[in-house]
């Protein structure tokens, strides 16, 4: 928490290499929000895409004596499955980076040493 961590800077219970990674660990824990942030509005537009899909799917059925207008569906269809191709892809890049950071936070914080006793 910031303000406990205000504090033992201010009281000196860290010596400047442990404050320093307490600074650091705060801003990965930043960009891992980002990163959880980023996965669920990508995951948001996964389930849009299927959604769609799914209606694209009932009108080419819909429509499957009218060549012309399927085909329409059909090409809207394969543009949909890229994008959730790419999604997915954005999705799966993103889970790696925030499990990088993750465990890059876990050592960072293992590191951290107190330099005096709390007291209460």
């Amino acid at each position: 928490h910031p303000d406990t961590a205000n504090s033992w800077i201010s009281n000196k219970y860290l010596d400047d290499a442990t404050e320093h990674t307490l600074k650091e660990t705060f801003l990965l824990r930043n960009e891992i929000t980002s990163l959880e942030k980023r996965i669920y509005d990508k995951e948001s537009e996964v389930r849009e895409v299927t959604s769609s899909q799914e209606q694209l799917r009932s009108n080419i059925s819909a429509l499957e004596h009218n060549q012309k207008d399927a085909a329409k569906y059909i090409r809207s269809l394969a543009q949909e499955q890229d994008r959730l191709e790419g999604l997915r892809g954005d999705i799966k890049t993103s889970q790696l980076k925030k499990k990088e950071l993750e465990k890059k936070l876990c050592g960072m914080v293992e590191s951290m040493k107190l330099s005096k006793k709390l007291v209460n």
